[in-house]
């Protein structure tokens, strides 16, 4: 099995119970290391294969893999 790393997107609507949501991606298998309650992000990792379950929990927005970037792929002026 494969970890990803994700950032979770909560909804507007659903800011204010932002972590009873948290709680809800932990119990689908999100290790949890952060939450962002200003603009509605949550952070930490998952099993790649249970990347459907937590965008189907009520008040997920979207849910975004972490990209690797490496420096010599973005240069000013390009």
């Amino acid at each position: 099995m494969s970890r990803v790393n994700i950032a979770v997107a909560v909804a507007e609507d659903a800011r204010g119970r932002i972590y009873e949501v948290a709680a809800a991606c932990r119990a689908l298998g999100l290790e949890h290391t952060s939450t962002l309650a200003d603009v509605g992000v949550l952070t930490g990792s998952v099993e790649f294969h249970d990347l459907p379950k937590l965008r189907a929990i009520p008040g997920i927005l979207a849910v975004e893999l972490e990209r690797e970037f490496r420096s010599g792929e973005f240069r000013a002026g390009r």
